[in-house]
């Protein structure tokens, strides 16, 4: 909202479209002041008049009836939530059918640990639920944290998830992990230090392992396999045939044969060292290979 005003009051979207997009506002910002005046059910009917909904339904859908009910029992389920609130607000309302929504072919009675986004956890309980991961930046996500209504956003998801615990929540958090690749640190996430003490029982600290020594011998251990499997296969004799390794062992309009590919003719050959290239035509079309790792020989005459 904040930047289409911004390209509206700088002359930046023109009519017919500016005059449509100023009209638009100015009806959200009746309805904003309408929210804290009316009740939620008569803040429905409002909406759904004055946007013209059932009209809409009526013209683009054949099965009308059905979409109607569904409107209806909405209207019904907001005027039930009313009567069994001492104050209903708007707000509150969305929050409390947010959390009636739930996994589709979730048996929460199967033997087994469910691992879900918060979204999908929402209308579900559990006897025990972990949350993991919060981290400034994590949970709250980063892209929410220069942004008030994106920490309330977050702190609403947060709430969600904690409350889908029947009898106990374990909360977790790591002061560094790594990320896409990279060793990130983290702050405790302050959800954590938003709940009353007395709710909370802190376990002793994990003796950390040192990630980076860690990550430093799985990306050493990787780099050695790979290592070892680009080596190129020493010269060695296949019948009559002998690997070509060096680019001064081969000379243009000479035939090589490859394995895959078959007999082809040396077009061009670049002599980098250990990065020597050959160009070879192929039947199947030019095919430049790093000479190391090409496995050529000579074909048998």
């Amino acid at each position: 909202q904040e930047a289409a005003i911004y390209c509206i009051d700088n002359k930046m979207i023109r009519n017919p479209a500016r005059d449509k997009l100023i009209a638009f506002f100015d009806w959200l910002n009746n309805f904003k002041k309408d929210k804290g005046e009316m009740s939620v059910s008569v803040l429905f009917e409002k909406l759904i008049e004055e946007i013209d909904y059932l009209n809409y339904l009526k013209q683009n859908h054949d099965n009308y009836d059905d979409r109607l009910e569904n409107v209806k029992e909405l209207g019904r389920g907001i005027v039930q939530y009313e009567k069994e609130q001492i104050q209903p607000t708007l707000d509150h309302y969305l929050m409390e059918i947010a959390l009636r929504s739930d996994i589709d072919g979730l048996n929460e009675s199967d033997d087994y640990v469910s691992l879900m986004t918060v979204h999908n956890s929402k209308g579900l309980e559990f006897k025990n639920v972990f949350i993991v991961g919060l981290g400034e930046g994590i949970f709250p996500h980063y892209r929410s944290l220069d942004s008030h209504d994106g920490i309330e956003e977050e702190r609403r998801l947060f709430y969600v998830a904690v409350t889908r615990a029947k009898d106990f929540c374990h909360l977790s958090s790591s002061g560094r992990q790594m990320n896409f690749g990279q060793l990130k640190y983290y702050k405790m996430s302050r959800f954590i230090s938003e709940i009353h003490p007395d709710f909370i029982t802190k376990e002793e600290e994990i003796e950390s392992i040192d990630i980076e020594e860690e990550a430093e011998e799985l990306y050493e251990s990787f780099y050695n396999k790979q290592k070892e499997l680009q080596k190129p296969s020493k010269a060695k004799t296949d019948g009559k045939k002998k690997v070509i390794t060096k680019a001064n062992q081969i000379a243009v309009g000479e035939t090589l044969y490859h394995k895959d590919f078959g007999d082809g003719e040396v077009l061009k050959v670049n002599s980098k060292g250990e990065m020597s290239t050959v160009l070879l035509q192929f039947p199947d079309g030019n095919r430049l290979l790093i000479l190391k790792y090409a496995q050529l020989s000579k074909p048998s005459k």
